[in-house]
């Protein structure tokens, strides 16, 4: 068969696993594939959050989180690629520093983490590509309207044709590749895709059928067999503690704007990503008068908003503990930890 005109994604990751497979063995490259992704997830994320300075407590608590989040832990071998998940804390800090850190710039570590998460962004998944594209437009809008700064128009712009030059040099043969006359064309997507796995609120609170309460599980089954229009049901799940931060992030936000402030970023990304990806939104308009049904999947935006609330999460809570007894701010983190973790781990 020739593949040349498929345009397969996470080719250095396929590669990097191929060569695996034929030294172990293609079952237990696929386990070590998995644990990899767990793995590099949870690093990533604490990573980024010890580049904002919060408390290395908290930020391994939500590492954990972020890492076993049940969109990517579900996945499994059938989504394997999606289970990479790390590149995208990287990807929500890197814009929070382009839109309002007065401390980056090309050539400082700052700068250099911006670069080099826009160059893993374009290497890897095109969902998360194409989603922190909007996101880095946004945070470019940001800067623009608040304090401007050179150096983060510098990073922003060099990011953004970092990430799309990467991507095109990976995907280099698609576009030059010689269409047979007559061929199928082998990635086939239609507007209805856009609608069927468009993200829906919903599904963002309502625990899985799994579930290890038997209560909660029951809503799971009750909302899988009523609902008629099924994409990757239950999959954007945000967790108990995700919810939580959500909640918790919403009521600070409307206390700041009561208060005569301007919104948060974060919150402004969320309403953001759910303004595109739900159930006739702008993704079901794009898909509509744009033709662009490839991204037909929204729903796997969810993980971003999993990495924001969890990033919200271990910043107040570094605040509130920071005149804790190291011992007691750890016992919390691990409490927390094991909490969030036996909800969202299946049984």
């Amino acid at each position: 068969a020739d593949w040349n005109d498929y345009p397969a994604s996470d080719k250095l990751l396929v590669l990097l696993l191929g060569g695996l497979a034929r030294v172990i063995g293609v079952i237990p490259a696929a386990n070590v594939g998995l644990l990899l992704a767990q793995v590099s997830a949870a690093l990533a994320f604490y990573g980024a959050m010890r580049v904002l300075r919060r408390r290395w407590e908290w930020a391994f608590a939500g590492a954990l989180l972020f890492a076993f989040s049940y969109h990517t832990f579900t996945r499994g071998v059938g989504h394997m690629l999606l289970t990479f998940t790390w590149t995208v804390p990287l990807a929500v800090v890197s814009c929070w520093l382009i839109a309002r850190s007065r401390r980056i710039d090309v050539g400082n570590t700052a700068g250099w983490l911006c670069l080099a998460s826009a160059f893993a962004l374009g290497v890897s998944m095109p969902y998360y590509l194409f989603f922190f594209l909007q996101l880095l437009f946004w945070a470019l809008v940001a800067h623009a309207c608040g304090r401007r700064r050179a150096g983060n128009l510098r990073v922003g712009l060099a990011a953004l044709v970092l990430a799309i030059a990467a991507f095109y040099a990976l995907h280099l043969e698609v576009w030059l590749y010689s269409a047979e006359p007559g061929a199928r064309p082998l990635l086939a997507r239609n507007f209805a895709g856009a609608e069927r796995y468009a993200l829906k609120l919903v599904e963002c609170v309502i625990p899985p059928f799994d579930h290890r309460i038997d209560l909660l599980a029951f809503m799971g089954n009750r909302y899988n067999r009523w609902v008629d229009w099924r994409g990757e049901p239950l999959l954007p799940y945000l967790g108990l503690v995700g919810i939580g931060g959500l909640i918790w992030l919403l009521l600070s936000t409307l206390r700041s704007v009561f208060r005569g402030r301007a919104p948060r970023g974060d919150i402004l990304q969320i309403v953001w990503i759910f303004v595109y990806t739900t159930v006739g939104g702008l993704t079901s308009v794009a898909a509509l008068y744009l033709g662009l049904q490839i991204f037909r999947a929204s729903n796997r935006a969810a993980i971003f908003i999993v990495a924001i609330v969890l990033a919200f999460v271990v910043g107040r809570l570094s605040h509130l503990t920071r005149a804790w007894p190291p011992a007691a701010r750890a016992g919390a983190a691990l409490a927390l930890a094991a909490f969030g973790l036996l909800d969202q781990i299946p049984k």
